[in-house]
């Protein structure tokens, strides 16, 4: 049987707000093939743990799992956790928008003065 495609599912009006009380200083919303995840931003330390395993050989291909759960606020890890199983490759666009949202941005250009 196949997966219904969750991708154009939106978090309900009680839902938002209730993030949006807990978590006034914002957070994302990614639309996924089995649902919408959230995730707030990631802590400094968060986000060095992220940098660090990037470059250890052992870690590196947890660095993004890692720092998406970290971050994440809906749904709960075990709902999360189903996802993930069902759909294993939603943690790369949840990471790489999650990244964004902490300020790194590969696009930008220093001025040089």
């Amino acid at each position: 049987m196949a997966r219904p495609d969750r991708s154009k599912e939106e978090l309900s009006e009680k839902i938002l707000a209730d993030l949006q009380e807990k978590y006034p200083n914002g957070f994302i919303v990614v639309p996924t093939v089995v649902g919408p995840v959230a995730c707030r931003c990631p802590s400094r330390s968060d986000y060095q743990r992220f940098q660090s395993n990037l470059f250890d050989d052992k870690k590196k291909a947890q660095a993004v799992d890692m720092l998406v759960t970290a971050s994440l606020i809906y749904p709960d890890i075990k709902t999360f956790n189903d996802m993930v199983d069902q759909a294993p490759g939603i943690m790369t666009p949840i990471g790489s928008e999650l990244i964004k949202f902490a300020g790194s941005d590969g696009d930008a250009e220093a001025k040089k003065y």
